[in-house]
């Protein structure tokens, strides 16, 4: 390669670089998550309840060796990856002492995390487990309330 075209080229492997350094900056450390809790709200309004206003719902916290060993298996899907919503849980977990929500879809084993803006997806072999493992929190929560 002659140096002209490597120099052409230097903005472009450097700019790579720098997108490959925010991408992975990006990533939720999984592992790291703790207090991961599900709270008793249905229909889309889940998804228009800020975090601080979780506190103002029933909720119960949920297993988190359980909760860690789904999540630490999620992968970030592409942001135009196409979803299929229908229904879903609102959970909250912490991570480096912050609070974050995520809105986990009933169907095809993906969530939403609100302060990455991102979509991860579990592997195909956990996605039954892990909508087992919700939906029998849930109903903990249910018959908790009443």
């Amino acid at each position: 390669m002659q140096l002209k075209q490597f120099i052409n080229m230097k903005p472009i492997i450097v700019t790579t670089f720098l997108l490959s350094a925010l991408f992975a900056s990006c990533q939720v450390h999984w592992d790291e998550s703790s207090k991961w809790t599900l709270y008793q709200c249905d229909g889309y309004r889940m998804f228009h309840i800020p975090a601080d206003s979780l506190k103002f719902y029933d909720n119960l916290l949920i297993n988190q060796d359980s909760m860690t060993y789904f999540v630490k298996s999620a992968t970030l899907l592409h942001p135009k990856a196409p979803l299929a919503w229908m229904g879903g849980y609102l959970a909250s977990y912490k991570i480096s002492g912050n609070l974050r929500k995520v809105e986990i879809s009933q169907y095809g084993g993906y969530f939403y995390d609100e302060k990455t803006s991102a979509y991860y997806q579990l592997p195909i072999q956990k996605i039954d487990d892990w909508l087992s493992f919700l939906q029998n929190s849930y109903l903990k929560l249910a018959k908790h309330k009443n």
